[in-house]
């Protein structure tokens, strides 16, 4: 069980097609342009799935080596790269969730707890709570909180007070979120934020958009 999802599982030809149907950013729509002949080089060099990709993108020296190729240029490999590290969002600190109270972080930071990515190995089922519970002493009910806004933190886009309102909406699940109506949620979003002020403005349907499709690519490693 991860936290992120395992690039190496997800094999080129695969990553090609989920390009070619994306609902991409505008600065992000260049990697539909030609995609069929890019991957092919990129098979050509023996490069067979998303995290082998990730790796030789992150090289300096392999990274000079496909600019020789005419295929690619340097703008197209470098939003490739951003594309890719997207799917594997920073971690969340719980002092940016709103509500969370002061006592339960320090609980969580001297038990060597820093932020959602290492709290995940301590929330994924029912036995790890329980023994997270004995360990700090926070309530099951706030572990359980905790839980939720851990798994919703490792979609992209989901920053802490964007999953926070989603958890307090009730959607408090990757896998409850994956199987949910975006054009439904965004409705609801627009009612429960003008309600309770998490942001300012509007979020926008494309933006909740996005967070739904993110979620499908997240597989349900927490236990209920």
């Amino acid at each position: 069980m991860s936290y992120y999802i395992d690039l190496h599982k997800i094999k080129l030809p695969d990553y090609r097609e989920k390009l070619r149907t994306a609902d991409l950013l505008p600065s992000r729509r260049l990697l539909k342009d030609n995609i069929d002949a890019k991957f092919m080089e990129f098979d050509n060099l023996g490069i067979k799935n998303l995290g082998a990709l990730k790796s030789t993108l992150g090289n300096k020296k392999k990274f000079a080596e496909l600019l020789q190729n005419p295929v690619f240029d340097e703008n197209y490999l470098r939003v490739l790269l951003r594309e890719i590290n997207s799917m594997l969002p920073s971690p969340n600190k719980f002092k940016d969730f709103p509500g969370l109270r002061p006592e339960t972080i320090s609980k969580l930071e001297n038990a060597g707890i820093k932020n959602t990515f290492t709290l995940f190995d301590h929330i994924k089922n029912k036995s790890d709570r329980e023994k997270l519970q004995k360990a700090t002493g926070i309530e099951m009910s706030e572990i359980m909180m905790l839980t939720s806004l851990t798994d919703l933190s490792r979609i992209k886009w989901g920053s802490a007070v964007f999953v926070s309102m989603i958890n307090d909406m009730g959607i408090n699940s990757v896998q409850k979120l994956a199987n949910t109506d975006y054009n439904i949620l965004n409705e609801q979003v627009r009612i429960f934020n003008n309600e309770r002020h998490y942001f300012k403005g509007n979020i926008g349907k494309h933006d909740i958009k996005l967070f739904v499709e993110a979620a499908k690519d997240v597989s349900p490693e927490v236990e209920y």
